[in-house]
């Protein structure tokens, strides 16, 4: 039976088309995976068919009492509120009709109350309600905590909580996997096995993708293209696809050519008989304007900085709590120049805490941080700016500045003497974060992907100067959370030139094989404690990351491409990311 439907919908915000004739169709058991490169409109498409979004023209029709509910990619704000309000939050009509019987209660009126009682009987709002507490407990949430006592993967939970209790027909997930750990994952992939309305979701996990979806939607370059099967099935015939492609662009491209050199023959290309050739060449002239090119790769060069002293930063026994809860318990490393650092472990143990204390946004509570052999409480704010980025989960602005004024917020804190240079570094970290295409856009019309690589650029422009005394030192939480899997590789490629520059980089990743592949010393954080720190292949055995997580897993033993995943789900080579491959 068909929910919703999406008949030739066109959308597009400025001079950039989105949709481009997007037509889909929904009915209960669909399980359909939404591709396509940061800035391709995914978002936009499921917000267009939850109706947040008018189309420009074409038809969206839903069927009469079909209820969707959409996952937002944006995690829920670190509030006063308590995680049952939020979760609660997401049953819309179901809920403010609770309210008003409670308010009907309070204030004994009976006939009010009565018809009220009749609307929550009919509407199934009391079984809604009780969802609430269900999803609660099968996430494990607690049930009375404020939002903002909670770490970014929780929040997540509590924000899948909000969209899975009302029990829709049609469920809508923008990027679920981001800022999960892998028990969380695995739970979700179950869940959603055993969904029964229709599913679009959005995700750059390719196994996760694999194991969820019986549909793959690729929205590329403005259309949309629909296949049966799964993920590896779409692969070969995406490949397939664009060989054809290529193909059919080179004869237009050869014939263009050929008329082209006919045309400039001159006095024959004006004679009667040959009005109708001169006409077809128009056409072919018009037809290689309008064709619409695949996205390209960016390369980039960084400057080198000269050397200097190798000891950045040194934690000794930090320790940080919250409500009485150790968060960080007598944390202590040394982090050296050029360190590639991945701090990795389940959600909730302390990561993004220990982030936030090296770059001096929280005091520590006990112990002592040094930065460039100073106690990093006695760097003024300004001259630390310089020497000190940070790119947080959150990428919201409030207000539409242009992307190229977003990044030039990371220059901020340097010298204002030499404008062109400031304008150059700018123009420099647009190129390599492959934005530079976005620069006049606003930022809130961005995808979250493209406001990740943004505000990326934005970090790097401000410590792009190496500095005449002092290191550099690059903090990243979570840098690949909303990126595509050639985006997450570029972002951490670009962390990783910037660390042969001399740069300390730590980041936080929820991959043990991004941190195979791009780090060369790991931290596995749990409960606030250290379980181990050095070679990630030393650090992220299967034994501890099964006592971490309590999910069994398997960890490969080849010293060149190692790789992690959970024990019982066959590895599929088209499934793993090359650059797992590519140190």
């Amino acid at each position: 039976m068909s929910l919703a439907r999406l008949n030739k919908i066109n959308l597009q915000f400025g001079n950039h088309e989105l949709l481009r004739g997007a037509s889909l169709n929904l009915s209960a058991g669909d399980k359909i995976g939404l591709l396509g490169r940061n800035g391709a409109g995914k978002s936009t498409l499921l917000n267009v068919i939850a109706g947040r979004i008018q189309a420009d023209s074409g038809e969206r029709w839903l069927r009469d009492g079909a209820s969707v509910s959409l996952l937002d990619q944006a995690l829920p704000e670190a509030n006063d509120q308590s995680v049952h309000q939020v979760v609660s939050s997401g049953l819309g009509d179901h809920l403010a009709l609770v309210e008003k019987h409670q308010v009907a209660l309070s204030q004994g009126d009976a006939r009010e109350i009565s018809r009220l009682q009749e609307q929550l009987d009919n509407s199934g709002a009391w079984e809604t309600l009780q969802n609430v507490d269900t999803w609660i407990s099968l996430l494990e949430l607690p049930r009375d905590a404020a939002m903002a006592t909670l770490s970014g993967g929780w929040r997540k939970r509590v924000a899948l909580a909000r969209a899975m209790a009302p029990n829709p027909d049609i469920l809508l997930l923008d990027e679920p996997t981001n800022h999960l750990d892998l028990p969380g994952i695995e739970w979700l992939e179950q869940r959603l096995q055993q969904y029964r309305g229709a599913l679009v979701l959005i995700t750059h996990d390719r196994t996760f993708l694999q194991k969820t979806v019986t549909q793959i939607a690729e929205l590329d370059r403005g259309s949309l293209y629909l296949r049966e099967g799964d993920y590896r099935s779409f692969l070969k015939d995406r490949a397939q696809r664009l060989q054809a492609e290529e193909t059919a662009n080179t004869l237009l491209d050869k014939k263009l050519a050929q008329e082209e050199a006919w045309i400039r023959q001159g006095i024959k290309a004006r004679r009667t008989r040959n009005e109708g050739r001169v006409r077809a060449l128009k056409k072919l002239r018009e037809q290689c304007a309008h064709r619409v090119k695949a996205q390209g790769k960016a390369d980039f060069r960084i400057d080198s900085a000269p050397q200097s002293g190798k000891l950045v930063a040194e934690l000794a026994h930090v320790t940080q709590s919250y409500d009485d809860k150790k968060v960080i318990d007598d944390f202590s490393t040394r982090i050296i120049r050029g360190d590639r650092i991945g701090i990795i472990g389940p959600n909730g143990a302390g990561k993004s805490t220990l982030l936030n204390l090296l770059a001096g946004d929280r005091r520590v509570q006990a112990g002592t941080i040094a930065f460039n052999a100073r106690p990093l409480t006695d760097w003024p704010l300004p001259q630390l700016a310089t020497l000190r980025a940070v790119l947080p989960q959150r990428h919201e602005l409030s207000f539409a500045f242009a992307v190229e004024d977003v990044v030039a917020m990371g220059r901020l804190p340097a010298s204002a003497s030499h404008p062109a240079r400031e304008r150059a570094i700018v123009d420099a970290a647009l190129g390599l974060t492959a934005t530079d295409h976005l620069r006049s856009r606003p930022y809130t019309a961005l995808s979250g992907g493209e406001r990740a690589r943004v505000q990326f650029a934005r970090v790097l422009a401000q410590i792009w100067d190496p500095p005449a005394s002092g290191t550099r030192l690059l903090l990243l939480d979570e840098p690949t959370a909303s990126l595509d899997l050639a985006h997450q590789h570029h972002c951490l490629r670009i962390a990783r030139a910037f660390a042969a520059q001399g740069v300390a980089v730590i980041a936080v990743l929820h991959d043990p094989n991004l941190v195979f592949a791009y780090a060369d010393s790991a931290t596995l954080l749990c409960c606030g404690e250290v379980v181990a720190q050095g070679v990630p292949g030393e650090v992220l055995t299967a034994a501890r990351i099964e006592r971490v997580y309590g999910i069994p897993v398997e960890v490969s033993a080849e010293p060149d491409a190692p790789w992690v995943r959970v024990a019982g789900n066959r590895l599929d080579p088209l499934l793993l990311p090359e650059a797992l491959v590519d140190r």
